[in-house]
């Protein structure tokens, strides 16, 4: 049922009543989430700490360690029980388990157990899509973002799932990006084509002054999760950037300085063939989109309240011609 190569998070979907007086406050639960071999018995060493009550666990007292419920968007409450990572589809059962058997216990309101798979503000992302957005289960909306990417907010932005960890990925077309020069026709042309996801892309005439940047606020990002910016290009066969090196960085916007700094950025190259001699620099790759990409840099979004981060790629010392830009993407950076 489950899609292979990817680490699944199951949550018991519940309410109560009244979280003064059920029992359930302060009281620490045991959650496990385990594959089923065999005659399944229930061991507490195999098992992790919960409360299902919105409380710190400050006032529970002596010393006691735990997870804590959050309120979802429904109106409803999660709390994580487990994970699990799912090898192939064919992996047999899993066991997904809340227990506490010491005292008693009212007023409790279970909706179900879901395995999680999409992210927790999904219902606010895709009601910003322009086409409607409907799939009978949620699994097939999962799978539909990881392989087509959504247009949000009339086509000022593309979403889409990590397929391997279900992380939220972005990108911002070429069109929400700051580029130098871009508004006068004498140096750069917007031009739509059949294999972007987006109505038009930018295509530079000439140039000396390249600087390309954009950025994106932490909040829409997943938390904990270390992100690698790229640049969403095309070169002409005969352009401009063939063993050309060019700066890119990526920031948080809070830690800039007034004005550019080259020595907090690194080298890449634009083009595919091998590195000049005597030149260090990052190389693109080929995508299966047919586009090529760049990485810029990256960074890590703990919480989410970083603010901004700025993705940033320059060029200032030399003619420049034959490139397509189509926008930076924002995704969890590759492990493989």
């Amino acid at each position: 049922m489950l899609s292979p190569n990817t680490t699944y998070t199951a949550y018991l979907i519940f309410k109560i009543i009244d979280q003064r007086h059920t029992g359930l406050e302060s009281l620490p639960l045991k959650a496990s989430v385990r594959f089923v071999n065999g005659e399944v018995e229930y061991e507490d060493n195999n098992s992790s700490t919960v409360f299902l009550t919105l409380r710190t666990l400050r006032s529970v007292g002596g010393g006691q360690n735990g997870r804590l419920p959050q309120t979802r968007t429904d109106g409803w409450m999660e709390i994580e029980l487990g994970e699990f990572y799912n090898d192939v589809a064919d992996g047999g059962e899993v066991e997904m388990r809340l227990r506490e058997v010491n005292s008693i216990k009212t007023g409790l309101i279970v909706e179900g157990i879901e395995e999680k798979f999409l992210p927790s503000d999904y219902r606010q992302i895709i009601s910003r899509s322009a086409s409607p957005v409907v799939f009978p289960i949620k699994k097939q909306l999962y799978l539909s973002l990881c392989d087509s990417p959504l247009l949000l907010d009339g086509g000022k932005l593309s979403f889409a799932l990590d397929g391997e960890n279900r992380k939220k990925c972005y990108t911002l077309p070429a069109q929400e990006l700051e580029i130098a020069w871009k508004d006068d026709s004498q140096y750069w042309k917007w031009i739509s084509l059949p294999d972007s996801r987006f109505s038009e892309v930018a295509q530079l005439l000439y140039v000396w002054w390249l600087d390309i940047w954009g950025r994106i606020n932490t909040m829409m990002l997943s938390a904990n999760t270390t992100y690698s910016a790229y640049l969403i290009f095309k070169v002409a066969d005969h352009s401009d950037f063939e063993s050309l090196p060019v700066k890119s960085s990526v920031r948080f916007v809070k830690e800039l300085e007034d004005g550019y700094q080259d020595d907090m950025s690194c080298t890449v190259f634009l083009t595919l063939r091998s590195l000049p001699r005597k030149q260090n620099g990052r190389l693109p790759r080929m995508r299966r989109d047919g586009w090529m990409e760049i990485e810029l840099g990256e960074f890590y979004n703990d919480e989410g309240d970083e603010g901004e981060v700025e993705m940033r790629l320059r060029e200032v010392r030399g003619c420049k011609s034959g490139l397509i830009v189509e926008g930076i993407e924002v995704r969890p950076k590759d492990t493989a």
